[in-house]
């Protein structure tokens, strides 16, 4: 039987979890599937992300508060990027 390798939220011992470079990081060493988290933004749209906030100022902002715009412009200055989920399956 051959056992199959999942990448949990990517590759998040090398880059942040949820995000396209930990994806394709996990991809190129080897996993099978790649489990990741989905969440919505206040605009509709669909993102991974594991938690249902982000850190922001000592606070927590639920991800669903937040348009893509907000949400990509808080993890860019945590240096990271948020994916959209027609984007990771697009890739």
């Amino acid at each position: 039987m051959k056992k199959a390798i999942i990448g949990h939220r990517g590759h998040p011992c090398k880059f942040h979890e949820n995000t396209l470079d930990s994806f394709w990081s996990a991809i190129d060493n080897g996993v099978n599937f790649i489990e990741f988290d989905v969440r919505r933004t206040a605009d509709n749209i669909l993102v991974a992300f594991h938690d249902p906030f982000i850190p922001c100022n000592e606070l927590k902002l639920p991800i669903s508060s937040l348009t893509l715009k907000n949400l990509q412009e808080i993890a860019e200055k945590q240096h990271f990027s948020v994916p959209r989920i027609e984007t990771i399956f697009s890739e």
